[in-house]
């Protein structure tokens, strides 16, 4: 896979953590676990971002091991196949705790490839 391949894929998984970040900033706990729609929206991100890492070379990944690589593609898997539902405590907690980070680790990323 091409440099340029990899980079689609993180700019795949930086839009979706962008629509986290943005559909969540000014939702409470309790709104969430309300609002079907934004619930299935963020639960889909996550899978994109699962699934864009998954697509990512192993030279890539530990190019930027800093980056939660793994977590990031079983917390796809678990979201995928969990068929009793998914954990949307869960959900909610890592949209709180890791995502920030995340987009700061992806946006570094970018910024390095985008002067190659």
């Amino acid at each position: 896979m091409s440099k340029l391949d990899e980079i689609e894929f993180i700019r795949h998984i930086y839009v979706e953590v962008r629509f986290i970040l943005d559909s969540m900033s000014k939702v409470s706990e309790d709104e969430f676990y309300e609002d079907e729609i934004l619930k299935r929206a963020i639960t889909r991100a996550f899978e994109i971002i699962g699934e864009a890492t998954k697509n990512l070379s192993l030279d890539f990944r530990l190019k930027y091991n800093n980056v939660p690589w793994s977590y990031m593609a079983k917390l796809r898997d678990r979201i995928i196949h969990h068929y009793q539902g998914v954990d949307f405590e869960m959900i909610w907690n890592i949209t709180r705790e890791n995502i920030p980070e995340l987009d700061l680790q992806i946006t570094k990323i970018i910024n390095e490839h985008s002067y190659k």
